[in-house]
């Protein structure tokens, strides 16, 4: 089976995975969000499974679950690099507030939006303005990131999250590679005892005359 998806360029991808894999038997493609591409959550997901190389049932859930893992970490962090985004406009309102309490001829709220979404000449006003009370872009960003805080602590919080999980994962795969090692290291042993066991009972007896 071929699956083929649209990203969101709108271009048409052609998985390289010629068959679905249990877990997609059973449950279906992983659903990704609005915006993301399936070609390259399908390219990370064979990265994982090359480097993990999974025997069994298992093997592969483990492989879903790193692929989710990485995936979901970079997409909190996306999203909070959104919030910060997001609140320019707030936290310019903000700082204009306190830098223009007393003209009553500049409206903070206006100006704010001018500076990030007026034609062009709205804009050059706002930014020569805020540039003339002291304020910059790197002064918006961290106002911005102050007033969504909460959000984007509870963003890093899901970054967080998912690197432990990726983390414990990894750890998990690694003992049971060791594992494996060991069994066949004992199994390897055992055979060549066997071997050895083996050969000496084929070997002529020798008596006197």
């Amino acid at each position: 089976m071929t699956d083929t998806s649209k990203t969101s360029a709108g271009d048409t991808t052609t998985s390289a995975r010629p068959e679905p894999t249990d877990l997609e038997l059973m449950f279906g493609k992983p659903r990704l969000m609005k915006g993301e591409g399936r070609a390259p959550y399908e390219f990370l997901r064979s990265k994982v499974q090359r480097t993990l190389a999974p025997t069994d049932f298992f093997g592969e859930l483990r492989v879903q679950e790193v692929t989710d893992a990485i995936w979901e970490a970079q997409r909190f962090k996306r999203f909070a690099t959104l919030l910060i985004d997001t609140g320019h406009v707030m936290a310019l309102e903000i700082l204009l507030q306190s830098a223009c309490w007393h003209s009553v001829f500049v409206k903070p709220g206006n100006m704010a939006r001018d500076y990030y979404r007026g034609d062009p000449k709205e804009r050059e006003t706002a930014r020569k303005f805020a540039a003339s009370v002291g304020i910059t872009d790197d002064l918006i960003q961290a106002k911005a990131l102050s007033v969504n805080a909460g959000e984007f602590s509870y963003a890093d919080r899901l970054v967080d999250n998912r690197a432990i999980k990726l983390q414990g994962l990894l750890k998990e795969h690694e003992r049971q590679k060791r594992r494996g090692e060991k069994a066949r290291r004992s199994a390897d042993r055992n055979k060549g005892a066997n071997d050895n066991s083996a050969a000496s009972a084929e070997l002529p007896a020798t008596g006197t005359k």
